[in-house]
């Protein structure tokens, strides 16, 4: 063998970064197994190996596949007894061609040789037949534009840099970047409820650590609004951003012009003009807490007492001090407010409610962002048991749990995401809150007068009943229907589609965050090969605007979305599971279990001493923190079980 083909064979001995696929065990004489379909459905490998004489193997490998003449590699996972076919078709999917033009050379110590597509193939391979593994993106003429400055903003210009793209427009209303859902919605008493594992600005980037300081300060377990803001400043700052903004700017309508659009833009001070902007792409990320709802009860000016709204930083909690409250409705907001009562030594909180949703706790939360599985909602249910036992409420009779006698399986429903707390919990085992599920029909004089007739003495009403999305999202980008998360079926159009409530059987996540990641991926990904929307387009659902906008949408939404996507679109289904891959062991490696139960334990002991020194108690004996590591321990092999296909929850 010639000198140069040695040296050509050695140049392939680096090994290259997984693309995230597996290819599926398939026996070799599926003859055999094809005679009796309903037991190849059962894929135990007692079957398979019945069927094959053992031949076949479920022995997991690593596939290492190296372009010929070029620095380009990939991995992927495969069994032992994968075939050269198997191979081909997968790279045929993956770059859109036919799988027959794929040459694939096995590596020997002497040299490369040719392997036929019956064969099982070898696990270090040469393929030709591709100039490049990387695909040629579509360039433009005109620049990107990104509505929105929120993180999911944010992430999507800078993967977009990643993907070598700096043509970029960023317009938002705000005057800077953080998102209207940070800036304009929360007050400064507001936090994270989830943990800074899964939200900061570099979470998208995979080998990157978690952010640890912001302006010099440790980036806390639950950051504070002023903090989160400041994470995302400090990330844009760093990575020059900021050259791309256009604030205290509004978008007022998008005109398709052959193959770009026509942007109509106004500054929000009226002493300067708006114009029009010619623009390649429109890739929206408006979020959908825009508008504060409301609601007038009847006899609010006898109250003669404080009434307020929760939202939009418009509560002043120092009148709530030594005060009753009514705090009406009962989703994320309420459970803010509980908390930032209890730190203003509200003298009694009553919560009013139609509907008494679940709320989640913080060990909960940590779990569903440590697991690399889903967690099943029978899990999730048993770890809300654990704090709502001191509040002596039953999580299975809740409205939004739907499960059987045996308790085989269970799904959650309800309109409302969960708020994250464990103070809630505290403050009424101890009497300092309390709920009524009822409506009020009427207010008196320092009174609310409900709709089952009951009369709750108090001296503040604080309206928590959260925020409504706006049509004007819809009229202003031009929206007449989404198909899967894009504007009019246009792959050049992407928006982030919020989503109302809880609707699941498993649960992978608490945090937004782990959510936009691979939602970057997936709508930057149809900015670069607009072309591959043709092989997706017809198995996207649809949606128009009702109740709500266009653009939000059911919880189920997301799911009927990206599941078609990643079936169709392999090496769009690599990125994506890159990403949700990520989740589970940043949360670990930021939040060890073992440390972030004990923060977890040290602030629900600080509560209690504060309630104690402030004389919000009473004589109830102090609660145990309901979570231990043993607990812990034993909800991770319950889940184990569950997905295991057995049943800890059995009566």
């Amino acid at each position: 063998m010639a000198l140069t083909q040695i040296q050509n064979v050695q140049r392939y001995n680096f090994t290259p970064q997984h693309c995230g696929v597996f290819l599926p065990a398939k026996a070799r004489t599926a003859d055999a197994m094809l005679k009796d379909q309903k037991q190849i459905d059962k894929k135990t490998k007692e079957f398979y190996d019945e069927k094959t004489n053992g031949s076949q193997s479920f022995t997991d490998r690593t596939i290492n596949i190296y372009l010929a003449g070029t620095d380009d590699a990939l991995s992927i996972g495969a069994k032992t007894s994968t075939t050269v076919r198997e191979v081909q078709e997968t790279l045929g999917s993956f770059f859109s061609c036919d799988p027959g033009v794929f040459t694939v050379k096995r590596k020997l110590t002497s040299g490369l040789k040719v392997q036929m597509p019956s064969e099982e193939c070898a696990s270090s391979i040469v393929v030709s037949g591709v100039v490049s593994f990387r695909r040629k993106e579509r360039q433009y003429e005109h620049p990107i534009l990104i509505v929105g400055g929120g993180l999911g903003g944010i992430q999507c210009a800078r993967e977009l840099q990643d993907r070598g793209r700096t043509d970029i427009i960023i317009v938002d209303k705000n005057h800077d970047f953080g998102g209207h859902s940070w800036i304009k919605v929360p007050n400064k008493f507001t936090k994270l409820q989830t943990e800074r594992g899964t939200y900061h600005f570099d979470y998208i980037k995979p080998y990157l650590p978690v952010t640890k300081e912001v302006e010099g300060k440790p980036y806390k377990t639950w950051p504070s609004r002023d903090q989160l803001l400041a994470m995302m400043r400090e990330g844009c700052k760093a990575h020059g951003i900021y050259r791309f903004a256009m604030f205290n700017t509004g978008i007022k309508k998008v005109t398709p012009k052959g193959d770009s659009y026509a942007v109509k833009y106004l500054p929000l001070n009226e002493e300067e003009d708006g114009g029009i902007m010619m623009t390649a792409t429109v890739s929206a990320w408006p979020g959908f807490l825009h508008n504060p709802n409301t609601v007038d009860f009847p006899g609010e000016e006898d109250f003669n007492g404080y009434i307020e709204y929760s939202s939009f930083d418009q509560t002043d909690y120092t009148l709530c001090t030594g005060k009753t409250v009514c705090l009406y409705g009962h989703g994320a907001f309420t459970i803010e407010n509980v908390r930032t009562l209890c730190e203003f030594r509200a003298k009694k909180i009553w919560v009013v409610c139609r509907t008494r949703n679940l709320s989640g706790t913080k060990m909960a939360s940590w779990m569903v962002g440590a697991q690399q599985r889903p967690l099943p909602a029978l899990v999730l249910i048993d770890m809300f048991q654990a704090m709502y036992d001191l509040v002596g409420f039953d999580c299975w009779t809740s409205h939004g749990v739907t499960t059987d006698e045996k308790r085989s399986y269970a799904h959650i429903s309800q309109k409302t995401i969960f708020g994250v707390t464990d103070i809630y919990f505290l403050a009424g085992y101890y009497g300092l809150m309390e709920v009524v599920v009822d409506e009020i029909k009427r207010v008196s004089h320092h009174c609310v007068h409900t709709k089952k007739y009951q009369k709750i003495d108090c001296d503040v009403i604080i309206k928590a009943i959260g925020t409504a999305p706006s049509f004007d999202v819809d009229k202003d980008l031009g929206i007449k229907e989404m198909v899967g998360w894009w504007v009019n079926g246009d792959p050049r159009r992407p928006i982030f589609a919020g989503s109302k409530g809880v609707s699941a059987k498993n649960f992978g996540s608490f945090s937004v965050g782990p959510g936009l990641a691979p939602l970057v991926k997936v709508l930057n990904y149809f900015i670069d090969y607009p072309e591959d929307w043709d092989i997706v387009k017809d198995k996207l659902p649809v949606n128009k605007a009702g109740k709500w906008p266009a653009y939000v949408t059911e919880a189920t939404y997301g799911l009927q979305t990206g599941i078609p996507l990643n079936n169709s679109l392999p090496m769009l289904a690599a990125q994506s599971r890159e990403q949700d891959a990520i989740k589970a062991r940043k949360q670990v490696e930021t939040h060890p279990m073992e440390q972030y139960l004990s923060e977890c334990r040290t602030e629900w002991e600080m509560y209690i001493k504060y309630f104690k020194e402030n004389g919000l108690v009473n004589d109830r004996p102090d609660p145990p923190y309901p979570y231990t590591m043993e607990s812990m321990h034993g909800y991770y092999q319950k889940a184990e079980a569950v997905h295991s296909g057995g049943n800890p929850y059995a009566p």
